[in-house]
């Protein structure tokens, strides 16, 4: 029975950070449009688009690029971490359908609340290192995967003694003890 309770408070907690990545993508969205003042759409009554046009344009879209680059640097890290919770919803919301289908077996069922376990385990490990690593003076983004680690670090030259701290810090909070790969962003 404290195996079922567990699974539930692990899937609770997963489904509560669904919620916050999609708050998060929701406040992101305004954010885009509330950068366009009202003076700056014009408006041509003259042009009329084709539902051919209409979905070129959908596909092509162009975007404003920002060319500070401390900026876009902070864009990078929210908006992997926000593509990394979507991917992440998305494959939970699979392994949910797995699990509670009747069609499957005891097997896949079992197969599918395991990854799902390991996939809070690894949200709750990431957050815990990016925690610490922030307070360490990194800006960073780890994924976590397969005993695994990625972690991309905000850093201008790292050196032997910043890898050292860093490695040390994947390695004493998750599973991962050899396959760390560090990617440095200046």
């Amino acid at each position: 029975m404290v195996v079922v309770k567990r699974q539930h408070i692990v899937i609770t907690a997963l489904v509560v950070l669904v919620g916050v990545a999609g708050y998060i993508n929701w406040q992101y969205r305004d954010e885009d449009t509330a950068d366009v003042a009202s003076e700056d759409i014009v408006y041509n009554e003259q042009f009329d688009l084709t539902d051919e046009a209409q979905t070129a344009k959908k596909l092509g879209e162009a975007k404003y690029v920002n060319a500070n680059t401390a900026e876009s640097e902070t864009d990078y890290f929210a908006l992997t971490k926000l593509e990394r919770e979507e991917a992440r919803s998305k494959s939970i919301e699979i392994l949910t359908q797995t699990a509670s289908n009747p069609n499957f077996d005891a097997a896949a069922k079992q197969a599918a609340q395991e990854q799902i376990i390991q996939i809070g385990k690894n949200v709750e490990a990431e957050a815990i290192i990016e925690s610490l690593l922030r307070a360490k003076g990194y800006e960073s983004l780890v994924i976590l995967s397969d005993g695994a680690a990625t972690v991309t670090v905000k850093f201008d030259g790292l050196s032997d003694s910043d890898i050292a701290k860093i490695k040390d810090i994947v390695v004493s909070n998750s599973n991962v003890d050899k396959n760390i790969k560090i990617v440095e962003v200046k």
